[in-house]
């Protein structure tokens, strides 16, 4: 999240320094989160520097900029972590939370992965966000952590039906 935060202080820097630069219906794409609970940041702190994020891209009205912001998702290496599972749950919460406190809201789309990628079997059970959810292994890389071409494309097909909506 705070690599997110630096590079958007980086174009508003360059921004100055370039009077050609014009924000005509923007939309940013991102998502970020998980890697800061691997890192030992915690949630906490993610959640402080997503905040961050917001108030930067949206300062004030920035009435043409929209954000998509795609959140964590269960992966095939957390299937017996139940305490990474929670922690990327409280994540996901804490982002839509963020999300619907801040002033720019109608201008942010999430876009909630926790249980995209599970089985269609698991991915709606009651409680399934916290222990039942079970990563679909066809949407992963052999890592069991990044998406292979098929989630990708999963992916891909859900961004396109937001930048449509927007």
């Amino acid at each position: 999240m705070s690599d997110v935060l630096q590079q958007i202080n980086k174009w508003k820097e360059d921004a100055k320094d370039d009077t050609n630069i014009t924000v005509d219906d923007n939309i940013l794409i991102c998502c970020a989160g998980e890697n800061d609970i691997s890192t030992g940041r915690s949630i906490d702190q993610t959640l402080e520097t997503f905040r961050a994020v917001l108030d930067a891209l949206f300062p004030s009205s920035e009435p043409d900029l929209k954000l998509i912001f795609i959140g964590p998702k269960f992966e095939p290496w957390l299937i017996n972590d139940n305490t990474s599972r929670k922690q990327y749950t409280k994540l996901n919460n804490g982002l839509h939370r963020a999300i619907r406190k801040h002033h720019a809201k109608d201008q942010i789309t999430y876009i909630d992965c926790l249980t995209l990628f599970c089985t269609e079997e698991t991915a709606n059970v009651p409680g399934a966000i916290h222990s039942k959810a079970i990563p679909d292994d066809r949407y992963f890389d052999k890592d069991g952590l990044h998406l292979n071409d098929m989630g990708y494309e999963k992916w891909k097909q859900i961004i396109e039906q937001k930048l449509m909506e927007i």
